[in-house]
């Protein structure tokens, strides 16, 4: 780039910085005018209040529409705001084939679109934008993009990279290789936030594949921690919002996020692209809602997990174990598909015909009609509740003509001559030769899921009974006897908190929500084939963008579904499509080798970017480790990382770690999904630093007593995957075997001395 491109980018930028100054006053100009006359017509309502209800109705249409127009104008001024710190990012020199003039068309590609105000030309492109797909996906030379008048093609001449920070450039290059080689590099090099950024000016080619992906209803994203999944979906979420205007807004998306921790950490990123939040939630929470509408207790997921890593290893807790692995798993849904069956077809085959003194008001028969053939477009419980208004029609007969048999009754006992107290004592008497057959009617009608969900456990032969050739799972008195317990006081341990509410949706009715249009689901490793069927049916007609790595599997015994298996669960006719990625992005080449050999995975493609080995540092038994971690993060501190975090096996081993640190070091701690997250040092337990990054990571109590169990690796796994730039972990007496069965040469090794009174003696090993 010669000095007299320079110039005229420079030029450029100013003139732009002008523009948007001028559309801000413009715009600013119109979101008070806006704001006022809202005002006027709400104190005009108030003032005038007491018209007729066509007049009121016409006000609130009216507040309706201007509140709807003002918040359009406050999105504008927003969004120019945004685009006046940095306008755009990148460019691209375009020759469309077929033209007679050898001039390109220069495109700027900015978070947003920006037009003249006087002549309408558009000055910057949408990022999303189909001619800003180019920037994405092709250097110099040939190139294409779709659009509605179809494929455009011809040749990039240029490709070019800014650096615009508060209006002013900060550097400009351009790019004859990839974007990663300068721009990325330094992105990645930054210490961590709080919150996760949008990504606009640094996405990979094969990133912008997902992000702009149209053609398929379930699209399933696989690739290792760091490569990127979460924010290319936000950034997908983006697209379609762009894409899709008028037809879904942020309204129809929901995200399903492990934690509402993460849920906080990534609520910036679709402010940055110019779009509102979507609705985030968790699977937790709709279980809560769920067993709260029921009356019902359910254990909470982090409670259990607690319970896991830290708990008495007896038999109650291999029990526990075995419970969660059966009933997490395809074979506990088949059972449960079966049970379902047989209650939907042949529930009512035993039931008893409704007779009143020899008369029959309700036969056997027509049990099995209503049930099995007129009433069959109804889940079971609504069924039954027709059945009983069905029959409760058919009883005003009965009831009519025994209350007048018992008015004549009490008239010719001659003791009461009033007619009205005749009559009422008659309707006492006829309710009360009554009370049977009407207890009868509701018992026999009545559809308590959690009394069906225990005859699960409670029936001796309930395999023979239902399952139809499914066999009893290993271990299955001790999981039925502890089940009964749990169940008996009125909790649901949360392993059973998915198939009691997959046959609670099976026969009530699952509550769909048809306003959302497009489902993600992050983190998709640690959901349950239940779990999928049960999203499946609560939004039956909905797009789907499924993300996660099966290395990052938190609960150590949960039998979770394969993406294939998933992605076919929820797949309408055509067929779903699989991404898989490869290149991780997060930690330094030396951190992610370290991560990959602890499960003895293929090496990922890293970016190259360079940094110090893990560092393991191995104290005698017994010795306290807070001088070690303090050293730690002070080094940490001084090399400018600001987001540290002291991660533990439980939420236990981090509140004592808290306590243990405080007055020592300023930290916060993250005890339950609800907390928030915050920057600088943070203590946390081990599951809920899923989905977070952070600039350096302590693992505190890196030993054999805490990650020993081969199901626990992946949790392990994916602590250390956390760390960006720095990793140690603190090693009290023996070693975890995760460590010490590594090559040595992935990470730089400390053995402390035993500490003097005075001082503490060290030697160090590599």
């Amino acid at each position: 780039m010669d000095r007299k491109q320079r110039e005229y980018e420079l030029a450029r930028l100013r003139y732009i910085v002008a523009q948007i100054e001028s559309q801000l006053n413009v715009s600013g100009t119109k979101c008070g005018a806006s704001q006022q006359q809202l005002h006027g017509t709400l104190q005009d309502y108030w003032e005038n209040k007491g018209g007729s209800a066509v007049d009121e109705a016409q006000i609130i249409e009216e507040v309706g529409r201007q509140k709807q127009l003002s918040t359009m104008m406050q999105q504008e001024y927003k969004r120019l705001q945004r685009m006046a710190d940095s306008p755009y990012f990148g460019r691209i020199d375009f020759l469309e084939s077929g033209t007679t003039t050898d001039e390109a068309d220069r495109i700027y590609i900015g978070i947003a679109t920006l037009a003249e105000m006087a002549t309408g030309e558009i000055l910057i492109y949408d990022w999303r934008s189909p001619v800003a797909g180019m920037f994405y996906d092709f250097e110099r030379g040939k190139a294409w993009y779709e659009c509605p008048a179809g494929k455009i093609q011809g040749m990039i001449l240029l490709k070019r990279q800014f650096k615009i920070v508060n209006g002013k450039m900060k550097y400009m290059f351009d790019a004859d290789i990839k974007i990663e080689d300068e721009l990325l590099q330094q992105v990645l090099s930054k210490s961590a936030d709080n919150k996760m950024h949008t990504i606009v000016t640094s996405i990979q080619r094969e990133q912008n594949r997902i992000v702009r992906d149209e053609g398929h209803r379930v699209l399933v994203v696989q690739g290792p921690a760091g490569c990127g999944k979460t924010s290319i979906a936000l950034h997908r979420i983006a697209y379609l919002l762009y894409r899709e205007r008028g037809i879904i807004s942020a309204k129809n998306v929901v995200i399903f996020s492990p934690s509402h921790i993460f849920s906080d950490y990534i609520s910036q990123v679709l402010p940055e692209t110019g779009e509102e939040n979507v609705l985030q939630t968790t699977f937790q929470d709709y279980m809560r809602t769920s067993a709260a509408e029921g009356g019902y207790e359910v254990e909470e997921r982090s409670e259990q997990l607690e319970y896991l890593l830290r708990g008495p290893k007896d038999e109650e807790y291999q029990a526990k174990i075995q419970g969660i692995q059966y009933k997490s798993s395809a074979e506990f849904v088949k059972l449960l598909d079966l049970y379902i069956e047989y209650l939907q077809q042949s529930l009512v085959d035993d039931y008893p015909a409704i007779q009143f003194r020899g008369r029959t008001i309700f036969s056997r028969y027509d049990w099995k009609r209503q049930y099995c053939d007129q009433l069959t477009y109804l889940p079971m419980r609504r069924r039954l509740q027709k059945i009983r208004k069905i029959i409760q029609k058919r009883m005003k007969t009965v009831v009519q003509q025994l209350r007048e048999e018992k008015v004549k009754e009490i008239t010719a006992a001659g003791n009461e001559v009033n007619a009205r107290n005749i009559e009422a004592l008659a309707r006492i008497a006829a309710r009360k030769e009554l009370v049977s057959i009407t207890e009868k009617i509701e018992k026999l009608t009545e559809c308590n899921v959690f009394h069906l969900y225990q005859r699960i456990f409670t029936e001796n032969d309930f395999f023979a009974l239902y399952g139809k050739g499914l066999n009893e799972p290993e271990g299955w008195d001790r999981i039925r006897r502890q089940t009964k317990r749990w169940l008996a006081k009125g909790r649901i341990p949360y392993e059973d908190s998915f198939g009691f509410l997959y046959l609670l949706g099976l026969a009530e009715g699952f509550k769909t929500n048809p306003d959302i249009k497009h489902v993600v689901v992050d983190e998709a490793q640690d959901y349950t084939v239940i779990q999928y069927k049960i999203m499946k049916a609560i939004f039956p007609n909905c797009s789907w963008t499924i993300l996660g790595d099966p290395a990052q599997c938190v609960h150590p015994y949960l039998q979770t579904a394969t993406f294939q298996a998933a992605a076919q669960l929820l797949r309408f006719e055509e067929e779903p499509v699989f991404f898989s990625l490869t290149r991780s992005y997060r930690s330094t080449c030396q951190i992610q080798k370290f991560c990959q050999a602890l499960l003895g995975l293929e090496e990922a493609e890293t970016v190259n970017r360079a940094g110090p080995k893990p560092v393991v540092v191995h104290l005698p038994a017994g010795q306290d480790d807070m001088e070690e971690m303090l050293a730690a993060v002070r080094s940490y501190q001084r090399e400018g990382w600001q987001s540290i975090a002291l991660i533990c096996k439980t939420a236990e081993q981090a509140g004592a770690l808290y306590e243990k640190v405080s007055g020592k070091c300023k930290a916060s701690v993250i005890l339950t999904e609800e907390d928030k997250f915050y920057r600088g040092v943070v203590i946390i337990p081990a599951y809920l630093a899923k989905g977070l990054e952070f600039d350096a990571v302590v693992v505190v109590g890196a030993i054999r007593q805490n990650f020993h169990f081969t199901e626990e690796k992946g949790l392990f796994y994916t602590i250390c995957t956390r760390a960006l730039h720095r990793l140690c972990l603190l090693v009290q007496g023996q070693m975890t075997p995760y460590i010490k069965d590594l090559d040595h040469s992935l990470y730089t090794y400390f053995q402390r001395a035993v500490a003097a009174k005075d001082s503490g003696q060290a030697k160090g090993r590599k």
